[in-house]
């Protein structure tokens, strides 16, 4: 997930072959960036531009959010140097990346003495001699809080206890150590209860309102779609009612004389309605 330019911290502990292992609490820190990539005898190297003085060989080399991206391995120069990746050595090593005993108790002992809990410090700063004696910055520290005592603000209930897993982080640490339980928490409670109380009383409502005018909406469209009803007094035109006496007087006699006229059937002739032979052909006509 590296890029090139990445900015990146370099912490080395310079002289410790020199001074011994009294020395290792005290390192340096420097900002670089990386440089470019490189596999050499088929093994991955990130090439850092950095100050890193001889004796910085394993220090670890932190990216902006301070995670550990690989240990300090080789350099050609003061500024032009080389680390191995962290998934390398966590495989090499075959461990996982977790906080020890000491490092646990020297953080939580920092908090408390950040928030001026001395007398609590002390006793996480006595844990991490207890485990390293020869934590230079512990004793350092536990000197402080010694002094500080008569300001020591000792922990009451309001102020949640600290546990020291092993995978705790400073965010968490300082996140329970900050948090008031009782103010927070009855703060909370009242509005939950007033939100449901709320909500309670006011769905309903909306619903019964909703129906309403669901009900409403449709009886308007079925009266609207009804179709209406027909008057049988209805009178119909007057173009299709009124026939006069002479247009009815006309259709009968028509009717009379084509009644009366007959044909032969044979010639065509014209025949009298009682006659029974055809006066022209000769064929019976009934």
């Amino acid at each position: 997930m590296l890029e090139i330019q990445d900015p990146v911290t370099v912490i080395g502990y310079p002289g410790t072959s020199d001074i011994g292992q009294q020395n290792t609490l005290n390192p340096t820190v420097t900002s670089g960036a990386i440089s470019g990539k490189q596999i050499v005898g088929g093994t991955e190297w990130i090439q850092i531009q950095s100050d890193a003085r001889p004796g910085n060989s394993g220090g670890p080399v932190l990216d902006k959010n301070g995670n550990v991206i690989g240990i300090l391995s080789a350099g050609t120069d003061n500024t032009n140097n080389y680390i191995r990746p962290a998934n390398d050595i966590k495989m090499l090593l075959n461990v996982e990346n977790k906080l020890g005993m000491v490092d646990n108790e020297w953080r939580i002992g920092l908090i408390m003495y950040r928030l001026q809990h001395y007398s609590e410090a002390i006793k996480h700063f006595d844990a991490v001699l207890n485990l390293s004696g020869g934590h230079l910055l512990a004793q350092e520290y536990k000197a402080k809080a010694q002094a500080n005592i008569g300001q020591d603000k000792p922990l009451t209930q309001e102020t949640t206890t600290i546990s020291a897993p092993s995978t705790i982080t400073q965010e968490t640490v300082s996140s329970n150590v900050e948090k008031t339980i009782p103010s927070e928490a009855t703060k909370v409670s009242s509005k939950l209860t007033t939100l449901v109380l709320v909500l309670i009383i006011v769905i309903p409502l909306v619903l019964i309102i909703a129906i309403v005018i669901i009900i409403v909406v449709l009886v308007v469209k079925r009266r609207n779609v009804t179709p209406p009803k027909q008057n049988i007094y209805t009178q119909k035109p007057a173009q299709q009612v009124t026939t006069t006496i002479e247009e009815q007087k006309s259709e009968e006699s028509k009717k009379e004389e084509k009644e009366e006229i007959k044909y032969c059937p044979n010639c065509g002739a014209k025949v009298e309605p009682d006659q029974v032979f055809c006066a022209k052909c000769g064929t019976k006509l009934k």
